[in-house]
């Protein structure tokens, strides 16, 4: 009785991690640009917004928050390059 529940919670959960990574990997890449992400994902601003916030109270965004206020574009490639990398290896 409590094993498809719990099946079906495990898939929710991993299904949100992924939506969580791919808004967070397209608004970091669109340049941390709000209007730019939503477009690209096909949601609302606000609805970006929320899983913004989701994200931050599962991780310290103060990373993603210093590099979009400091513009270092060298961590910018940095960023892009871990992406590529957390990609090829969950293929």
């Amino acid at each position: 009785l409590h094993e498809p529940y719990r099946r079906q919670r495990q898939m929710c959960i991993r299904d949100s991690h992924t939506l969580y990574y791919s808004t967070l990997k397209t608004y970091c890449l669109s340049g941390f640009q709000l209007s730019d992400t939503a477009r690209i994902l096909g949601i609302h601003r606000n609805s970006l917004s929320y899983r913004l916030e989701r994200i931050r109270e599962l991780i310290d965004f103060s990373f993603f928050d210093r590099l979009h206020s400091s513009g270092d574009e060298q961590e910018r490639q940095l960023l892009y390059l871990s992406f590529l990398i957390i990609d090829y290896v969950l293929k």
